[in-house]
């Protein structure tokens, strides 16, 4: 019956007289399936009627999984990134948001930011680890979608972060070569290292020839 209703054109963010929606009302009541149930579709409502996070990240707190996304793979999260809503993005990835879980084009939400011009979402999602470098089904990236509408800001903070990554790369490989060297010089063999010895001096051993003379090779030692 739920299903049939909500197909229906129910509005699920309609609350009763205690200010509580069908979800909460569930929820309270101990239905967790039918909670559940109902505070995934709720969150897609929201999505779908575009009127702002609030309800959304309300009832994500309330235990509803963060990453649910709708017919075309729509997070709350890169409906944020799209928005430019820095504040409510940060919230959702505290309750636990993928930063690349990306739509069924293959956009994610540093995409969608890089796209709209939102350099400081570009750089949280960049703080977090995205993907600076991931192609979406139609070869998009955040940096040709930076480019293509002239996003100078993003692409300032696009190309600083790549060269902090090809710094770190060269630094990490200096770091292994000298480890490595390390690693060499303390395993080098003892007979090469016998090799390096300085010779006796021939005036210790004293005038051998003489010796040999005297008493054949036991003179060596007289």
């Amino acid at each position: 019956m739920i299903p049939i209703l909500i197909e229906g054109g129910s509005n699920l963010l309609l609350t009763n007289k205690e200010g509580l929606t069908a979800h909460e009302l569930a929820r309270a009541q101990g239905h967790d399936s039918v909670a559940k149930y109902l505070g995934e579709r709720t969150i897609l409502q929201a999505l779908a009627r575009d009127e702002g996070m609030d309800d959304i990240i309300h009832h994500i707190q309330l235990g509803i999984n963060p990453n649910i996304a709708n017919s075309q793979g729509w997070t709350p999260l890169i409906y944020a990134s799209a928005k430019g809503f820095e504040v409510e993005a940060r919230q959702l990835i505290a309750l636990g948001a993928i930063v690349d879980l990306a739509e069924n084009d293959g956009w994610t939400p540093l995409i969608f930011a890089a796209n709209n011009g939102f350099h400081n979402l570009v750089k949280l999602f960049l703080s977090l680890g995205a993907n600076i470098d991931h192609v979406s089904a139609n070869n998009r990236t955040a940096f040709s979608q930076a480019k293509d509408h002239q996003f100078n800001e993003v692409l300032a903070v696009l190309e600083e972060y790549k060269r902090g990554l090809q710094e770190e790369i060269e630094r990490r490989e200096a770091q292994e070569l000298q480890r490595k060297i390390d690693e060499e010089k303390k395993t080098t063999p003892a007979a090469e290292e016998d090799g390096k010895k300085e010779p006796v001096p021939a005036s210790f051993l004293g005038n051998t020839e003489e010796k040999k003379k005297k008493g054949g090779f036991l003179g060596l030692w007289n």
